[in-house]
């Protein structure tokens, strides 16, 4: 039944989107199945800005976004969202979706959603009666049933928005993140944790790359240990040349020989030059060809897009459900309908904007939302939402502290209490004693208000208050006040300026053939065949992405 279905999704890619697969036996089934699963979108969204009446526009109790995997969702999310915002505000980091399993049928490691981090909406002041209202993780959109019913805040009224990109661009990014990433430890052993700040979530925790990395990294390893197998034997050419680039700056080239482990500006007259490794099928790495026909990619790379905003990929909270959803796809009217439900997600969304013009869509984003990129901006670091969140837990241990000395003063005062109304039952009827009563029942008087101060400074203590600047305007703003756009401007540039060069040079240096040649990422050399493949694979995701792409023209236009 597996290799059938598989022989049918194989026939039905290569058809035409017009043509009616004979292939899908129970189509009929697929579609009733889709129509069954869960609208995650009904009842949970804010109105779209253009259609709420100006005169009474009403405030989203909760921003969600959605962030697709390799459509600049970073640079939304962490860049502009979090200079939006302000930090108490913001919901803690929830990118780190749990551990892989084998699904039941025996197939490739997914994500246990039972492991998995879903409580997006945890805030860094939740303890003190403030809910957080701004998140964004690589969830799908099934996520938002775990969106607590906070205090003041509705789970109806949710500004959900997303990012959507070309998708054979996505899957080629995501096949050069997904090497470039798992070269980085491919060197160390597979069971050494990788993780060097426990503070952040490591690459390879999150979804997708938790279901991907492992298996490049090892398909890495091997590759590796064959090479060097091969060059115990002798290097043929071992005085050949090769071309390096410059990681920041390929037009940059000098030449390396690794027999003499030189470098020069130009080879030696008469030297050798080999040609340069094809980035995309060469011996180091898996090919292009070979990663984007892995089970594995197909589940959570190809046509993902759609089934993330359906909520329907291999770590939805609908697990079992979507699974067999996905397992449909390739029927010509299935998978037309899970463009129409994806579509009409997408109509329904806060905003949809698309990768390839991301400055429109920083744009209209802001403009739909009522925020200025002329406003004043918030640092944009995760570490200023921890450090709050530090903050309250050491006023909840102080309160803890407080309140455990003042039931300490209350049991005694209890004690104390006791005792004296023992002396009043002793003396009560006794003559002799009168003096010693008067005493022993003013004493019962003075303890009893001194219970009372006591249990008044425990409610007191028990009670947190927030302290009044972490909440003020300015708090979490950088010292010079700059706005949204001076915020994100350094933001994306320190990322660009510094992350991406520490990436590539360690990329390169790491990652060499036996004679040194470098991989160097030139998608004009990727086959033809290769690239229609990819399309063919992605047909829904296209269909999806050029929706998206006429809502942003929509959206774009003031």
């Amino acid at each position: 039944m597996l290799h059938l279905r598989v022989a049918c999704a194989l026939a039905v890619a290569l058809a035409a989107l017009a043509a009616v697969s004979p292939c899908v036996a129970h189509d009929g089934d697929c579609q009733q199945l889709l129509e069954t699963f869960p609208d995650f979108a009904e009842g949970r969204l804010a109105p779209r800005p253009g259609e709420q009446n100006e005169g009474a526009r009403v405030e989203p109790d909760f921003y969600f976004f959605l962030h697709i995997p390799r459509s600049a969702g970073r640079t939304l999310n962490f860049c502009l969202m979090k200079a939006v915002f302000h930090p108490k505000d913001r919901c803690f980091s929830s990118y780190g979706e749990g551990s892989q399993h084998d699904d039941e049928e025996g197939g490739p490691g997914v994500v246990d959603p039972a492991t998995r981090t879903v409580e997006i909406d945890r805030g860094p002041l939740d303890a003190l009666g403030h809910p957080c209202r701004f998140a964004g993780t690589h969830d799908d959109l099934s996520v938002l049933r775990s969106v607590r019913k906070a205090p003041g805040r509705s789970n109806s009224n949710m500004a959900v928005f997303t990012q959507l990109r070309d998708p054979v661009d996505r899957a080629l990014s995501a096949y050069e993140f997904t090497v470039r990433t798992a070269s980085r430890y491919f060197h160390r052993p597979p069971d050494q944790n990788s993780r060097k700040n426990a503070n952040k979530t490591a690459t390879n925790d999150v979804w997708p790359w938790i279901d991907l990395i492992p298996i490049v990294q090892e398909d890495m390893r091997r590759r590796h240990a064959e090479r060097k197998a091969r060059e115990r034997a002798g290097i043929p050419d071992a005085d050949a040349w090769v071309r390096h680039f410059d990681a920041m700056d390929s037009s940059r080239v000098t030449y390396y020989n690794r027999a003499a482990n030189s470098t020069d500006e130009v080879p030696p007259p008469g030297a050798k030059v080999l040609p340069d490794l094809d980035p995309y099928d060469n011996e180091v790495v898996m090919p292009l060809s070979e990663f984007v026909r892995l089970p594995e990619v197909r589940q959570v790379i190809h046509n993902n897009q759609a089934y993330q905003i359906l909520g329907a990929t291999n770590i939805s909270g609908e697990h079992a459900l979507s699974r067999r959803v996905r397992s449909c796809a390739g029927g010509e009217a299935f998978d037309l309908a899970v463009v129409e439900r994806a579509k009409g997600v997408l109509d329904r969304l806060w905003h949809v904007s698309v990768f390839e013009d991301l400055e429109g869509s920083i744009s209209s984003l802001m403009r739909a939302s009522g925020w200025d990129l002329g406003q004043r901006g918030y640092r944009n670091g995760e570490k200023i939402v921890r450090d709050l969140g530090l903050k309250v837990k050491a006023l909840e241990e102080r309160a803890r502290d407080k309140v455990a000395e003042l039931d300490l003063e209350l049991d005694g005062n209890k004690r104390d209490l006791i005792e004296q109304h023992k002396l009043v039952s002793l003396y009560e009827y006794d003559p002799d004693r009168q003096a010693e009563l008067k005493d022993a029942k003013a004493a019962i008087g003075r303890l009893e208000a001194r219970a009372l101060t006591i249990e008044g400074k425990r409610v007191k203590a028990a009670a947190l208050r927030v302290e009044e600047e972490w909440v003020q305007d300015d708090f979490g703003m950088p010292e010079d006040r700059p706005s949204v756009r001076e915020v994100f401007d350094q933001c994306v540039d320190r990322a660009r300026s510094k992350r991406e060069e520490k990436n590539k040079i360690r990329f390169m240096g790491a990652v060499r053939d036996t004679w040194g040649r470098q991989i160097l990422w030139d998608r004009s050399k990727i086959a033809v065949s290769t690239i229609e493949e990819i399309k063919r694979m992605n047909r829904i995701d296209t269909l999806v992405y050029e929706h998206a792409k006429h809502l942003h023209e929509t959206c774009s236009t003031p």
